[in-house]
C-alpha cells in the first residue's frame, strides 16, 4: 500500500470546484495536481456507476489517488473506480478500484492508489456507486503526482 501525506502536499492549494483539466501544467517530475469537486448527491443502487470527478493528464507516469467520502448511512456497499469512460463500471485496469461495506454510525471513506502511464493526453473519470437504500452526499477527489 502506498501512503503519502496528501494534506501536507496540498496545504497551499486553492480549492478547486468542479472538473479540472491539467493538460500542459503537470509536465515535470514531481508536479502535482488535484481535483476536489463540491459535494453532490449519489442515488442508491443506480444501474451504473456515476462520474463525480475527472482529471486530464498528458503522457507520462503518475501515482494517482482517488476516492470519496460517503455520508453516514449504516447499510449497503460503497464503490469507487477510475476509468477512461464516464459513468462506467469498467476500471482503467483489471482489479483496480475500491469497494467496502458501510461503516455504521460514521461516514465511509474509500480510496485507492494506482500507478498509471498514459501514452497520450487522457481523461480519467472517478465513477462511484452505492446501494444504501437512499441518496447519499459524496465528497469525491482525485490527486496525481507525476513520477516519470
Amino acid at each position: 500500500r502506498f501512503e503519502c501525506d496528501w494534506d501536507a502536499q496540498f496545504d497551499n492549494d486553492v480549492s478547486i470546484i468542479g472538473d479540472l483539466n491539467v493538460t500542459g501544467s503537470i509536465n515535470n517530475i514531481g508536479d502535482t495536481s488535484s481535483t476536489t469537486p463540491s459535494s453532490s448527491s449519489l442515488a442508491s443502487a443506480t444501474s451504473t456507476y456515476i462520474t463525480k470527478a475527472n482529471l486530464t493528464l498528458p503522457a507520462g507516469t503518475y501515482v494517482i489517488e482517488y476516492g470519496a467520502t460517503f455520508a453516514q448511512n449504516q447499510t449497503g456497499r460503497r464503490c469507487a473506480i477510475l476509468s477512461t469512460t464516464q459513468n462506467s463500471d469498467t476500471a482503467h485496469e483489471r482489479g483496480s478500484g475500491a469497494k467496502t461495506n458501510a461503516v455504521p454510525g460514521e461516514s465511509t471513506y474509500l480510496s485507492a492508489v494506482s500507478i498509471i502511464s498514459p501514452t497520450y493526453t487522457t481523461t480519467y473519470y472517478l465513477n462511484l456507486w452505492q446501494n444504501s437504500g437512499s441518496s447519499l452526499t459524496v465528497y469525491p477527489f482525485i490527486r496525481a503526482v507525476r513520477i516519470l
